[in-house]
């Protein structure tokens, strides 16, 4: 169920910002005072809205937000980031669309630099910080090691997008994770030329989960966050997008090949032969862990996508003083 509290009406809007976030309460008024800090250097030209979606907080997130001038839209049930960034797309209005996690602070000079560049979608350089109750130090400067404007084929939390683009492009909601990859593979089967990254300005990334067993329990353990990206490789082949679904999560595929090989070796032996190449090239590019990890739990991910439990419905509730049901939308809309 999402409530929208209104704070604009009307268009003319140059650019919308939709912050998502969960329990984001230590870092959602760095994030949104980052916001608009970067959208006062534009001047008053440059007509902005910033829309919070809440994916069910217990902290106190969303009285946070209510302190700023912003959309409030606050979903419940069983949704993550994916429906975040629908609902918020739904409700934005700007020619320009920028995605942004609520544990993310961006750069002063971020909209002063990007909003007239002419790329269809752009990411920003990712500086990691690791926070502690009573320190922070940064961990990474440069994560992704981008050096100059340059065409990459991933995006992330982060990431701005002109609106002309999205037309007959959808989010998918009911991903829990890997929505940012399963919207880039529909851009570019629409013909978006790519994601280019810009390496002047980003964002930083304030982490106050970082650890391993963190990792090991979301990316390994959890059932709900395991499936995803196979069902975003699924998706891609039912509908024609398979070859920009390999430019994007190549080594994806490679894992998906190597678990064939290793079946199939256990009726030729030839087939460790492939199987054996795939890993050299995934060791000589340093990913052989994850690459491992992909393969063998690719069983499980089949056996958790057949007994997952769906939700069907999301019910849309604007509150502005009063409820009131404006809209909704159903599983089957994405399946």
């Amino acid at each position: 169920m999402v409530f929208i509290k209104k704070a604009y009406l009307g268009g003319g809007v140059k650019v919308s910002c939709i912050v998502v976030g969960k329990d984001v309460g230590e870092t959602l008024f760095f994030c949104l005072t980052s916001i608009f800090n970067s959208l006062k250097l534009c001047g008053e030209h440059v007509v902005s809205e910033v829309i919070y979606v809440d994916s069910g907080s217990m902290d106190d997130s969303l009285a946070i937000a209510a302190k700023f001038d912003v959309k409030i839209l606050s979903v419940s049930g069983d949704v993550s980031a994916a429906a975040g960034r629908y609902s918020g797309l739904k409700y934005s209005v700007g020619e320009i669309i920028q995605f942004i996690d609520g544990d993310m602070v961006i750069d002063r000079n971020w909209f002063l630099d990007t909003l007239d560049l002419h790329e269809p979608s752009i990411i920003g350089c990712r500086k990691e910080v690791y926070m502690k109750p009573n320190a922070c130090f940064m961990v990474s400067n440069d994560f992704y090691g981008y050096d100059h404007l340059q065409s990459i084929t991933r995006i992330g939390g982060f990431f701005q997008v002109k609106r002309r683009y999205l037309y007959g492009v959808s989010i998918n909601p009911w991903l829990k994770m890997e929505e940012e990859g399963d919207l880039l593979i529909k851009l570019l089967a629409s013909g978006m030329e790519g994601v280019f990254a810009y390496s002047k300005s980003g964002y930083y990334h304030l982490n106050y989960r970082f650890s391993k067993k963190g990792i090991l329990s979301r990316y390994i353990l959890e059932p709900s966050y395991r499936n995803e990206h196979l069902k975003v490789f699924i998706n891609s082949i039912l509908e024609k997008r398979f070859l920009k679904y390999c430019k994007v999560n190549r080594d994806y595929v490679f894992s998906i090949l190597a678990f064939v090989f290793l079946i199939l070796c256990l009726f030729k032996i030839e087939f460790l032969y492939a199987f054996l190449l795939i890993f050299a090239y995934m060791l000589k590019k340093s990913k052989w862990k994850s690459f491992l990890a992909n393969t063998l739990s690719f069983p499980l991910k089949l056996l958790s996508i057949l007994f997952e439990k769906k939700t069907s419905k999301i019910e849309i509730n604007s509150i502005y003083g009063e409820e009131e049901i404006i809209g909704s939308f159903n599983n089957k809309k994405f399946r």
